[in-house]
């Protein structure tokens, strides 16, 4: 009699969890089936925004000149926005676009310019004041300016 609410219940939950997933995963393009999608909200996070990591460090990386570009900017934080996230850019340390400046406000101070490496292996930044995990890449323009991008 115990073992048929105890095996509902479980059924219930696999089945939420399964659901979950599956919107998680068609919603934000992320590859992932199992369960630490649903039950790590940091992983939830981190795995967003990967897809749209990945294309702006490939841009950092190949096409920086695009960061001069206000619509490219716009387009690009509009794409993040739709995911629940915003595009900071800074240029020598100043601020020179941001996507939500309500947002951005709330942030504590944003890490500083490290060092320019080529790919992905860039910091991820938990910010506990304003609860938000930002990702960011360093680089540097043609001209040996710093570049810095945020999301």
């Amino acid at each position: 009699m115990i073992l048929f609410p105890f095996g509902m219940s479980v059924l219930c939950v696999h089945f939420v969890m399964e659901r979950q997933t599956t919107f998680l995963k068609s919603n934000y393009d992320i590859e992932s089936s199992d369960y630490e999608l649903s039950l790590n909200p940091i992983t939830i996070i981190f795995n967003v925004t990967m897809n749209d990591y990945v294309a702006l460090v490939q841009t950092a990386d190949q096409n920086r000149i695009a960061f001069y570009d206000t619509d490219y900017l716009q387009k690009a934080n509009d794409h993040l926005a739709s995911r629940d996230s915003f595009l900071i850019l800074k240029i020598n340390g100043k601020v020179t676009f941001t996507g939500n400046s309500k947002q951005h406000k709330r942030m504590e101070t944003l890490p500083g310019f490290i060092k320019y490496e080529k790919g992905t292996d860039n910091i991820v930044y938990m910010d506990q004041g304003a609860s938000m995990v930002t990702k960011k890449k360093d680089f540097y323009f043609s001209n040996g300016t710093q570049g810095q991008l945020f999301w």
